[in-house]
C-alpha cells in the first residue's frame, strides 16, 4: 500500500498511539487532519507539524460527528485514508463503585469504541466511495482496521485475531 500522498484523518489524533500514527502519516508527505477532544493537545500537536489540520471534535456527540463530516467534505474531499482509533479505556472495580457510574462510564466507553467509529465511517462513506472507486482504478488495496478493537481481540481471542491479520 502506497503510504504517501494521500489525505488522512486520524480521530483522537491529540495523543498516544493516534497521535504516533498522525505524526508517521504526516512526515510520510501525507495531508493529515487529526481531530480530538482536547483543543490544547490539538495545538500542540500543531505547533510541532505546522501543516497538520486539526478539529475539536467529541466522537460521543452526533451533532459534532455530523460537523466534523460536513467539513472533510468541503474542505477535505480527497480523504483517502482515516484511521478512526480515537478510545477511551478504563478499568472498573465493580465492587468500589456505585452502579449507575460505571455503566455511565461504560455507555460512554461503547460510544467512543465503538457507535462513533461506526457513525464515522457511515457518514463519510460519500466522501469514500469516490476515493475507494479511484484506488481500485489503480490496483490499491482498501483496508479497514480498528487497532485497539484488534489488540482487544488479540488479548481475549488470539486465534480469531491471527486470522484477521492473515487475511488483510
Amino acid at each position: 500500500m502506497k503510504l504517501s500522498g494521500h489525505t488522512v484523518l486520524v480521530t483522537g489524533g491529540g495523543a498516544g498511539v493516534d497521535m504516533a500514527l498522525a505524526r508517521e502519516f504526516y512526515h510520510r508527505n501525507n495531508q493529515v487532519i487529526i481531530c480530538g477532544r482536547n483543543l490544547e493537545r490539538l495545538d500542540r500537536a500543531k505547533q510541532e507539524m505546522s501543516n497538520l489540520e486539526i478539529m475539536q471534535c467529541d466522537l460521543t456527540k452526533d451533532d459534532e460527528i455530523k460537523s466534523l463530516v460536513e467539513t472533510l467534505t468541503d474542505r477535505f474531499s480527497q480523504l483517502s485514508i482515516s484511521v478512526n482509533n480515537a478510545g477511551v479505556q478504563k478499568n472498573y472495580k465493580f465492587t468500589e463503585i456505585e452502579p449507575k457510574t460505571a455503566l455511565a462510564a461504560i455507555d460512554r466507553e461503547i460510544m467512543v469504541n465503538c457507535n462513533a467509529v461506526v457513525k464515522l465511517s457511515a457518514l463519510c462513506l460519500p466522501i469514500a466511495n469516490e476515493v475507494f472507486e479511484a484506488l481500485k482504478q489503480n490496483n490499491y488495496e482498501i483496508k479497514v482496521v480498528k487497532v485497539k478493537l484488534l489488540i482487544w481481540i488479540n488479548r481475549f481471542l488470539p486465534k480469531l485475531a491471527a486470522n484477521i491479520l492473515r487475511r488483510s
